[in-house]
């Protein structure tokens, strides 16, 4: 993890070569992927006017990904199937598979979605939800998971945190009508340093376990760069009561996620960066399905589960349309 202090890599002599470079993408696993997109020409690049792109010899090189990604190849298939869909058959696209359709009917797209981005962040397709913005799904998180009590009503944050995490919980200390001064623990780096020191966010919790109801940290700093251990760290978390979410926007599409496996509460991400996405490009979010089970022990009418925020989309898909405000 990132406070193990890696040597100075070593470089050969003409590492600063077109040879070395060119040797470097031909190693690269993944250079076939540079195919499946479609890469502006320089002259396109700097038009002015609407054009059909077409595909260049002469291709921009093209850094922009954490702001909008170049356009994979796919995506105008995507969005043919869409239109042809709905062109077709019109209001049936939400019930009907479609052979030959890359797409799920319209009622099981949140669900395809889900399925794909499950697979980045570590976790089953039914713990990941494709939607919102990383703000929003904060705040729906924070009003399910914090809970805060007269004894146990503290956050533990990083101290820099990205403005979306800082305010989100600000917010909701004042919904509680606590005081953040006395409610939000912020957790910095020694004198000297950058980085924060897995033991010293474990000294933190240490220290305030007794009154502290949730921890929510970044899986990578903005600021630093730091991976945090988020397994380590969270078991420790919840060894002490606290629970766990993280906010993985700089995570998400960057580093290795085992959401479930390391039994994180919930997190939530947005797909504009390291996912390429673009702003305002919808997020996503994971609760552990330890959170999500319904106990019907006492019967069907009497289910009992952990507080959430509920919906239509919510409730069990094949009685939905019943229409009898029955979850």
């Amino acid at each position: 993890m990132s406070n193990v202090k890696s040597s100075k890599p070593v470089f050969p002599e003409n590492a600063g070569s077109r040879e070395y470079a060119a040797s470097l993408d031909a190693a690269d696993p993944l250079a076939s992927f540079r195919d499946k997109f479609i890469i502006p020409s320089k002259a396109n690049i700097n038009s002015k006017k609407l054009a059909k792109p077409g595909l260049s010899s002469d291709p921009c090189i093209y850094f922009c990904g954490n702001s909008l990604g170049i356009q994979p190849k796919a995506t105008a298939k995507y969005l043919e199937a869409q239109l042809d869909t709905w062109s077709s058959i019109g209001v049936s696209g939400h019930f009907v598979d479609l052979e030959g359709s890359p797409l799920k009917q319209w009622q099981l797209l949140s669900e395809q979605a889900a399925a794909s981005m499950s697979k980045i962040v570590g976790a089953q397709a039914e713990e990941v939800a494709a939607m919102g913005t990383l703000t929003a799904n904060l705040h729906l998180l924070l009003a399910s998971f914090y809970k805060p009590t007269p004894t146990k009503h503290k956050i533990l944050l990083d101290w820099k945190a990205f403005p979306s995490d800082h305010y989100a919980i600000e917010s909701h200390l004042a919904w509680h009508d606590l005081d953040p001064k006395q409610s939000m623990v912020l957790i910095g780096p020694d004198e000297g340093e950058y980085e924060i020191s897995t033991e010293k966010i474990l000294s933190y919790i240490d220290e305030h376990a007794e009154s502290a109801a949730l921890i929510l940290l970044p899986g990578i700093q903005y600021y630093t760069g730091q991976l945090f251990d988020i397994e380590k760290i969270t078991a420790y978390a919840q060894s002490r009561d606290l629970t766990v979410g993280w906010d993985l926007a700089h995570a998400y599409g960057n580093a290795e996620l085992k959401l479930h496996d390391w039994n994180v509460d919930f997190a939530a991400w947005c797909t504009y960066k390291y996912g390429n996405a673009g702003p305002g490009a919808m997020g996503g979010l994971f609760v552990h399905e330890r959170h999500g089970r319904v106990d019907y022990s006492e019967g069907e009418d009497a289910p009992k589960f952990r507080h959430r925020l509920t919906g239509w989309y919510g409730g069990d898909r094949s009685v939905r349309f019943k229409m009898d405000n029955s979850k």
